[in-house]
């Protein structure tokens, strides 16, 4: 059995693969099986899978809210200040809810800061620096918070005398060089044609309209292929989940029809770049014909100015022109045949 890992099986870097598959039994940490078992999902899961590690989630959740709860008989309570962690999950934010219904809430603050008073020299006593009074901390913020941001500000206009002193002093035109330049340094991105668009948006090299008209075609051209990626995955997916049936034939007709079509728009836009055209298979049989002939005749001449020595038991003069007939049969296949 092939051993496979994330790089050879995206599947098994999905969240519902800690879970166990209802649909076909995959075990957690396997990756989930098409047909009977025979065919194995490298790139995705079965949806009663995902499903189920949502389950899961959402139980553990609940787990976790049940966890926080806290009882508490303030039947007696003057007053009550309780602290929890904030709605949003965030470890360094919490909410705070006081009452002070059983006396004034002007003793009640007094308390609260004798408490604080001691719960601060607790703190020193076990090495905890008490945090600063708001206000003071404040100020001192403030004038760290000036200063730094002088600094930053200061580096920023160093860097930026750096940069124009580097600028040229005329812009080159963007072409469509540079575009396709930029589409294969954005390859490895999610979405390349996106990202090359942004790069050309937040290029100010000058462009004439003609000149931003191809710019256009080579990207629209770069995303019609990512579509054309994007059906095909999608086609052979639902293909090996559900096979061809007589109820999906004609789905699969019509996706092989979606692809074909974008292939289509895409070339479309190559032949207004005027990017060449790839060969057809009749334009490369010829090619190679002709260079086969060219081959064969380059060896007969080489034979007829006495070139090379030969076993006696051949006749020089036959191999010649044995090769000098394949040349022509050669060129004669090279022609093609009228229609």
């Amino acid at each position: 059995m092939t051993a496979h890992t994330p790089d050879t099986a995206p599947a098994l870097s999905l969240p519902a693969i800690a879970v166990a598959c209802p649909m076909c039994g995959a075990q957690p940490g396997t990756l989930c099986t098409s047909h009977d078992g025979t065919r194995v999902r490298r790139n995705d899961v079965h949806r009663d899978r995902s499903r189920a590690h949502g389950a899961v989630q959402a139980a553990q959740a609940d787990t976790t809210a049940e966890q926080r709860l806290a009882v508490l008989d303030g039947r007696d309570a003057l007053a009550a200040v309780i602290i929890r962690p904030a709605a949003d999950d965030d470890p360094d934010r919490i909410t705070v809810e006081a009452h002070a219904r059983g006396m004034s809430k002007a003793a009640a603050a007094y308390v609260l800061r004798s408490t604080a008073d001691h719960f601060d020299q607790a703190a020193r006593a076990e090495g905890d620096e008490p945090i600063p009074d708001r206000a003071d901390h404040a100020v001192s913020l403030y004038a760290r918070t000036a200063i730094e941001r002088d600094d930053a500000l200061a580096e920023v206009a160093k860097l930026r005398a750096q940069l124009a002193a580097q600028q040229p002093t005329e812009d080159t035109p963007l072409t469509t060089d540079d575009v396709r330049a930029a589409l294969a340094f954005n390859a490895d991105e999610p979405a390349p044609a996106l990202a090359t668009l942004r790069d050309v948006l937040l290029d100010t090299a000058p462009r004439t309209p003609e000149q931003a008209l191809d710019a256009a075609r080579v990207l629209l051209a770069a995303h019609a292929r990512e579509l054309v990626a994007h059906v095909r995955r999608d086609t052979d997916a639902y293909r090996d989940e559900h096979g061809v049936t007589r109820s999906t034939r004609g789905l699969l007709t019509g996706m092989a029809h979606a692809r074909r079509t974008l292939e289509e728009y895409a070339a479309h836009l190559d032949q207004d770049q005027d990017v060449p055209a790839t060969p057809t298979r009749a334009q490369v049989r010829t090619e190679a014909f002709e260079d086969a002939a060219a081959i064969a005749e380059q060896a007969a001449a080489e034979m007829r100015d006495g070139a090379g020595t030969w076993p006696e038991e051949w006749s020089s003069r036959e191999i010649r022109d044995a090769i000098e007939a394949a040349a022509a049969r050669i060129r004669a296949a090279a022609t093609p045949t009228p229609a």
